[in-house]
């Protein structure tokens, strides 16, 4: 019985030992109980060193001194008495814990106290009078300092590439404190219990040393200096100073050698750390950045458009920078941080200060071969800064704007825990976007080149006395335009889209083509153009418009037009607060003048942003939106197949690869010719096989071998896709495709690029094939993908065609014509920089979060369109047409008001030919870009005129952007067609307007495309340009609407 109770009883002390040892290791108790002790221990040591200016004063307040100091240090010493024995209970082998540096010192300064306390006691001697007593007591206490290492436990946290050099640093400068500290305590005790006053004044000048004289000798010691002033008269002294330059000889170069050798290992952007400023605001970018790249992002980021100079922007990247980086952050020093580190570590976070950033952008590496794996990397980086965010206070809502290559991979971000939808998470694909874009700029071509300039802010402005041509002033125009987002004037109640469009086009110069409304559940809805949408007063607080404009400035002049002074300073308040939050009432007073915020206050965005998610009724009529798709199903169903069928020409069977697989199509003629494939292939193919199109064109697929990439989900259903295995860069194989009967051609670029450090190597491919098809095909409309934008100049036919110095010189027009963006193959839509434009659309939609979606709307092609209950909100699509004959040399203006009051349409641009023949004093590059124009090789050379002024003369070749309603949708909002297989090569004719003294003049009505009824392959051979078109029914302004400037 007495051993069954023994065993009991230890394995119940046991079990109280292990929870008492989990308590101390693993507990916030534990490391809570460590600090006290460290700060106990450091606190005697304060003691200590205070009692040396007492020590010898024997007036009453001094003794009192001393007695509070010697129990202040007793119930110290108490207290660590009882933490000792308690880890020596808890410790699982106390022989062990005993070894322990530190408990050691812990030994040799907790009992002594109690020792000599007993021995004066016992003696009937105050504490404070013997010698023996100050000089055990505090030999011992100044040991007590070691303890101060145990603070780098608490306050120098884990990993990280800056880690272990900062804790190496901070162990060096704690191991030179505490030799400094101890030698400087021994080193008194000794020169004042062994030295008499009288020989300490003879030499030192002072009769007793004080601790702070002890630690001026010690650091004078130490750093061998030894000005002579103090020196140990002590023979126990002078071996402590022997002792204490010998340790510090051996040991502090021996740590200095570690940390020179951890921070060679490291560069200094691991260690950097960003240090937030008053009143600034600052974003992170995490990813793979060029130089080419950086500096492009960074120039965007800080472009005046924005009004971010006064802004800060931190890159966060695993790579350490290359020289030409390096010298980019240094020149931008003052805007500019890089940091060495990775997202998914939180000490690199914090070294960002993520916690305190306004948003964090996520860039994709475009140019990796592997796109599921970058995929993947990207949505765990995500998920870890949301996860981080997500536990600081007050930081869940700040917003991640994130690159993802497969438009699939989207759904295993918004699927997670901290994936996040809406304002918290805008994702950009970049297959998707890319690929979309391309396939609609076979359709209406250069559009291209319009959403780049929409996405890449440009500075260029020509002077009215700078010697060019036209067509650099009306390019150059279009590159200074953006989209932005505003709200309507209480003016426009009661007005269709299409006459506000008008209104705002002639009136403020802005082009207005699509609106975001919400419905009575609060889900907001993107409509590109939805003509006979009428505006109803309940719409205005809840309706926004997306305009081209030259700033935000201008396009906030919608939100006031035709407003009274008292009228227009409430909207402006109403329309801040929609913005960016509440304001308070400084702020309501003064909004007269005040200029719209570039960006916002994300303090009240935050808490706003609950508020602002439930919207009132959109109408007085129940709008009902269906869910938008997030991206393409990488598989089909039968539900999936019957919506598609809806919008898209599908088969109703699968076509495998073998059965599309031809050796060759040489005589094929007006088809678009694809070189190169893509794992999203379904976006490009989706584009071009929309319904509403009466012919679609034939696609050539050429590749080396598409085994390894999914037909069956990407291109088994549609119709009129050949596939050519050959490689587009041997003319051989570009003659079995049918390269000389080819309409369109594009290029995409190579998935496995060039390890050069050039980037402009990489695009190697893709010039040798653009040069092999304008060889092969001199007609043919090219759109080609290249990473660098160095590359364009190459893509000339010959060196007669480059640009050249102007002479005299003119830099100002030399740096203009030379960039990239003034190139002839980007003005003409030939070109598209993919990776540099992603990037830039991550940027801009730091400051224009609606910007992604407005793009999705106008490129990406949306199967569940027609499933739109309110037909009034059907989505326009984008098409290119000649303008209408008799339309020649009248001015742009008429054409858009033309265009909207009778065919329910907006016209986004123009894609016109270059002049020929230069003016008699250009500079001679432009009479080198004439030459091009003229080149007979190249006879429908155009360039890309976005939102073109209202007084630009048209010509009768010029083919315009314009959005229209399809024909699937038109026929149920009540647009007037002819036929349910209506001509698509132009507008039906139209009866005049009767009895409205506001209608647009009678133009002629016929066909735009000049009334020829032309097949798909006889057209595009003609001018190279699908032209496709609806038709739209009579539009006029309502007799009650009295416009300024009309009679």
């Amino acid at each position: 019985g007495r051993k069954i109770w023994g065993m009991l009883r230890y394995k119940s002390l046991l079990k109280v030992r292990r929870k008492v040892e989990r308590v101390l290791v693993s507990s916030k108790y534990g490391v809570a109980l460590e600090m006290t002790n460290t700060l106990l221990s450091l606190t005697g040591c304060f003691l200590f060193a205070t009692r040396t200016y007492y020590e010898f004063d024997t007036s009453d307040g001094a003794v009192t001194v001393m007695r509070h100091i010697n129990d202040a240090i007793l119930g110290i010493s108490a207290f660590l008495l009882c933490d000792f024995l308690l880890r020596c209970f808890a410790a699982e082998s106390l022989l062990r814990f005993l070894n322990t540096r530190f408990a050691l010192t812990e030994a040799f300064t907790i009992l002594p106290p109690f020792i000599l306390t007993i021995m004066a006691r016992i003696e009937n001697q105050p504490l404070s009078s013997p010698k023996e007593v100050r000089w055990v007591l505090q030999q011992v206490i100044a040991l007590r300092f070691v303890r101060i290492y145990k603070l780098m436990k608490a306050f120098i946290g884990g990993g990280g590439n800056a880690g272990e050099v900062k804790r190496q640093m901070v162990h060096v400068c704690l191991t030179l404190l505490t030799i400094i500290f101890c030698f400087a305590s021994m080193f008194y005790v000794c020169e004042t219990f062994m030295v008499d006053a009288d020989e300490k004044e003879a030499f030192w000048g002072v009769e007793h040393l004080v601790f702070h004289d002890a630690v001026y000798f010690s650091i004078v010691t130490v750093t061998t200096v030894g000005y002579g002033d103090f020196k140990p008269l002590s023979w126990l002294g002078k071996l402590l100073v022997v002792c204490t330059v010998a340790t510090t000889i051996i040991v502090i170069p021996s740590q200095t050698n570690q940390l020179l050798a951890l921070m060679s290992v490291q560069s200094p952007y691991a260690r950097a750390r960003y240090k937030v400023k008053a009143k600034q605001r600052h974003a992170i970018v995490c990813g793979q950045l060029t130089a080419t790249n950086a500096a492009n992002f960074i120039a965007e980021f800080f472009h005046e458009d924005h009004g971010m100079s006064d802004g800060h922007l931190v890159i966060l990247c695993p790579e350490t920078p290359n020289g030409q980086m390096e010298i980019l952050v240094h020149s931008r020093s003052h805007q500019v941080t890089y940091l060495e580190g990775s997202p998914l570590i939180e000490e690199d976070l914090e070294r960002a200060q993520a916690s305190r950033c306004d948003k964090v952008i996520l860039l994709a590496d475009i140019l990796c071969a592997d796109s599921q794996a970058e995929d993947s990397g990207t949505i765990l980086r995500a998920l870890a800064i949301r996860k981080y965010l997500s536990l600081q206070p007050g930081c869940a809502d700040i917003p991640i704007i994130l690159e993802l290559r497969m438009p699939g991979s989207r759904h295993h971000f918004q699927s997670s825990a901290f994936g996040g939808t809406g304002d918290k998470a805008n994702i950009i694909c970049i297959d998707e976007i890319r690929l979309n874009l391309i396939a609609k700029s076979c359709l209406c071509p250069g559009f291209c080149t319009m959403i780049s300039n929409l996405v890449m802010s440009s500075s260029a402005e020509i002077s009215d006395a700078s010697n060019v041509e036209p067509w650099v002033r009306e390019y150059a125009a279009g590159c200074g335009l953006e989209i932005y987002r505003t709200q309507l004037s209480p003016r426009f109640k009661k007005m269709k889209f299409i006459e506000v469009a008008h209104v705002v086009y002639r009136e403020l110069g802005c082009t207005m083509f699509g609106i975001e409304i919400k419905d009575p559940k609060g889900r907001s809805k993107v409509v590109i153009n939805p003509a006979r949408f009428e505006i109803q007063s309940s719409h205005l607080d809840d309706l926004w418009v997306f305009v081209l404009a030259d700033d935000q400035e201008q396009a906030d002049k919608i939100s006031t037009y035709a407003l009274e002074k008292g009228e227009k300073r409430r909207q402006e308040a109403r329309t801040e607060i929609k913005k960016y939050g509440t304001l308070d009432a400084q702020s309501l007073s003064s909004m007269a003048g005040l200029k719209s915020p570039t960006w916002p206050n994300v303090t009240q965005m935050r808490m706003s942003s609950t508020a602002s998610g439930t919207g009132r009724a959109a109408s007085n009529r129940r709008i009902s939106f269906v869910s938008e798709m997030s991206s393409h199903i990488e598989y089909n169903n039968d539900k999936m197949l019957d919506m598609k069928r809806k919008v898209l020409a599908m088969n109703t069977h699968e076509t495998n690869l073998q059965d599309a697989t031809r050796d060759s199509v040489s005589s094929m003629q007006g088809h678009v010719l694809l070189c190169g494939y893509s794992p999203s292939m379904y976006h490009f193919l989706a584009t071009l096989r929309p319904k509403h199109l009466q012919e679609h064109p034939k696609i050539v697929i050429l590749h080396p071998d598409l085994e390894e990439y999914d037909w069956d989900t990407q291109a088994a259903y549609f119709s009129d896709v050949t596939y050519i295995k050959g490689h587009p860069h041997r003319p051989a194989d570009l003659i079995r495709a049918g390269v000389a009967g080819a309409s369109q051609a594009v290029i995409l670029s190579p998935s496995e690029h060039s390890t050069e450090h050039d980037e402009r190597m990489t695009d190697a491919e893709v010039v040798f094939i653009y040069q092999s098809i304008i060889k092969a095909n001199p007609h043919v409309h090219i759109v080609c993908e290249i990473v660098s934008p160095g590359s364009v100049p190459l893509l000339c036919a010959g060196p007669q065609f480059s640009t050249k110095k102007s002479n005299p010189p003119d830099l100002e027009m030399d740096d203009l014509l030379f960039s990239s963006k003034f190139q002839q193959p980007f003005c003409s839509g030939n070109v598209y920089f993919f990776a540099n434009v992603m990037d830039l659309l991550a940027c801009q939609a730091f400051f224009n979060p609606h910007l992604i979606t407005i793009l999705r709307k106008l490129v990406v092609l949306n199967p569940e369109a027609a499933n739109i209950r309110d037909p009034t909100l059907s989505s326009s699509e984008l098409f290119s047409q000649v303008i209408p004959p008799g339309f020649g040399g009248k001015r742009y203006g008429e054409l858009f008001e033309y265009l909207t009051m009778k065919k329910d349409t907006v016209c986004l641009g123009l894609y016109r030919k270059f002049q020929s023949g230069a003016p008699k004093q250009a500079s001679s590059n432009l009479k080198m870009f004439s030459s091009f124009v003229n080149n007979r090789n190249n006879p429908d050379v155009r360039y890309v005129v976005t939102a073109p002024s209202p007084e630009i003369i048209l010509r009768e070749d010029d083919h315009m952007y314009i959005l229209q309603v399809p024909p699937t949708l038109a026929l149920g909002a009540g647009f007037q067609v002819a036929s349910a297989s209506m001509d698509l090569t132009g507008l039906g004719s139209r009866p005049p307007s009767e009895g409205n003294s506001h209608s647009a003049p009678d133009y002629p009505s016929h066909h735009l495309t000049g009334g020829e009824n032309v097949s798909f392959n006889e057209r595009s051979q003609r001018t190279g340009v699908i032209s496709n078109s609806i038709s739209s029914p009579i539009r006029s302004l309502p007799p009650a609407l009295d416009l300024p400037g009309e009679e």
